[in-house]
C-alpha cells in the first residue's frame, strides 16, 4: 500500500484509530472499532478498510454485505470519516489493517494510512478445579482430608494469551503458590482454610475460582487390642475336646471406640 501516484497541491492525510470496546459476554473475546478518518478528502472518492491476513497474506476488504453483517457493522460518521464495529472478533480477523483513499476513476489515485495490527486476545476464564477421585470425602468445593495425607488440586483455566495460574489462601495473604497445581505433600491442621485460584493474562481484569474448603482431620491408625489377657481353657467330653477363650477386644477407628466384645 502506499501513495500510488504523486499529485501537486494538497494531498489527503489519511489516519487510522482504534479502540478496545468490549470483551464478548460468552466467548471473551476482545472486541474493537476501527475508524478511518481523511482530511482533505479528495471529490469523487472512497474510503476503504484493508485487512491483511498473517496465515496466507490474503487481502480482505471491508464493504456493505448483508452476509458479514455477522462479524461487523460499518458506521459512516461523515464524507472523510469511517468506523468498522466488530460483533464478533474471531482468530480469522487478526491481522494488518490499513485505511485507503481511492478514486472512483479509471485511472484512480490512492493514499494510504500506516498500518496498525490488532491481536486476537480472550479475558481468561476458570474451566474447572479438578481434585484427585480418590479422596475419600470429596463434597462440592470442601475436601476433607487426614493429618498428613496429600493436597493435590489442578485449576484449569482458558485465555489467549495463555493465563498465569497462581493459588491463594483466604485470609492469609502471603500464601501465593505459583501454577496452576496446588499441592501440599503431607497437610497438617495448619493448611486447612479456604483456597481459590486467579487467572491473568493482562486482558480485562484478573478472574477468580470458587473457594474450595479443606478441612484437615485428626488421624489416628485403626487399632484392635485386647483389655485383658486371654484364658484359654480345654475340656474334654466324650472324647470331644472344646476349647474356651475368656478374653475382651476394643476395635478403635480415628480414635473412637466402635466395637467392644469378644
Amino acid at each position: 500500500m502506499g501513495i500510488l501516484h504523486i499529485v501537486e497541491g494538497t494531498e489527503p492525510a489519511v489516519e487510522i484509530s482504534y479502540e478496545e470496546i468490549a470483551h464478548h459476554r460468552f466467548t471473551k473475546q476482545t472486541l474493537y472499532s476501527i475508524t478511518c478518518s481523511v482530511t482533505d478528502m479528495p471529490l469523487n472518492a472512497n474510503i476503504w478498510l484493508s485487512m491483511v491476513s498473517p496465515d496466507d497474506e490474503t487481502v480482505y476488504y471491508f464493504r456493505d454485505d448483508l452476509n458479514e453483517i455477522f462479524w461487523y457493522r460499518i458506521r459512516y460518521d461523515s464524507d472523510s470519516s469511517v468506523t468498522i464495529v466488530f460483533n464478533h472478533f474471531d482468530p480469522q480477523w487478526e491481522g494488518q489493517y490499513t485505511c485507503l483513499v481511492r478514486e472512483n476513476t479509471t485511472d484512480p489515485l490512492e493514499w494510504s494510512s500506516k498500518p496498525v495490527y490488532l491481536k486476537y486476545t480472550t479475558m481468561p476464564e476458570i474451566q474447572d478445579l479438578i481434585v484427585d477421585r480418590t479422596y475419600a470425602f470429596n463434597y462440592d468445593r470442601r475436601l476433607f482430608l487426614n493429618d498428613g495425607s496429600e493436597l493435590h488440586v489442578q485449576c484449569v483455566a482458558s485465555g489467549v494469551p495463555e493465563p498465569k495460574i497462581v493459588w491463594k489462601k483466604t485470609g492469609i495473604d502471603n500464601f501465593i503458590s505459583e501454577g496452576p497445581l496446588l499441592d501440599v505433600p503431607s497437610v497438617t491442621k495448619a493448611d486447612s482454610g479456604f483456597y481459590f485460584c486467579e487467572a491473568d493474562n493482562g486482558i480485562g481484569d484478573p478472574v477468580i475460582s470458587t473457594e474450595l474448603e479443606v478441612k484437615v482431620l485428626d488421624f489416628f491408625p485403626p487399632q484392635m487390642k485386647y483389655t485383658s489377657e486371654p484364658v484359654i481353657t480345654i475340656t474334654e467330653d466324650l472324647n470331644d475336646y472344646w476349647t474356651k477363650v475368656d478374653t475382651t477386644m476394643e476395635v478403635l477407628v480415628n480414635g473412637k471406640l466402635i466395637m467392644y466384645g469378644i
